[in-house]
């Protein structure tokens, strides 16, 4: 027999929920702000932590989902798209680049944007290069 879950969502402490308050109002999508009007207590990176591990709980997701999916002033993905599509074709026209500057804010602070970096690293002989400069040191002592 499949076992059920039957885990509770913990609520949210008061320093939560201000951080959800800020981060879809005033802070516009930004943890570390949110973080820092929340009076979460660091540094620029010790707040951009907490706002990372607080986007990650499930109890602070689900806050902000709902409010994201009762508010009816948020465009859905789907409005956004349908705009988007519109720009695309030249349906609308006026001060385009505020429009989809607050349409890209949009998507940002609902997540529909993943960053990926790609990282390339190579091998290096760290100790043939060291020996290479050192000898052109000695070389170039010796000329001086």
């Amino acid at each position: 027999m499949a076992k059920k879950s039957t885990k509770k969502r913990k609520k949210l402490t008061e320093k939560q929920r201000r951080f959800v308050e800020a981060y879809m109002g005033k802070a516009e999508g930004n943890g570390t702000k949110a973080a820092r009007l929340a009076k979460y207590k660091g540094d620029g990176i010790a707040l951009g932590v907490v706002a990372h591990r607080n986007l990650r709980k499930a109890n602070i997701k689900e806050a902000v989902q709902t409010i994201v999916d009762n508010d009816p002033l948020i465009a859905s993905r789907e409005e956004r798209q349908r705009f988007w599509t519109a720009v695309q074709r030249g349906e609308e026209t006026l001060e385009m680049e505020h429009r989809l500057k607050g349409s890209e804010l949009l998507g940002k602070s609902q997540a529909d944007f993943i960053e990926r970096r790609d990282v390339t690293v190579r091998n290096i002989d760290i100790n043939g290069l060291l020996d290479g400069i050192i000898a052109r040191l000695g070389k170039d002592n010796a000329k001086g």
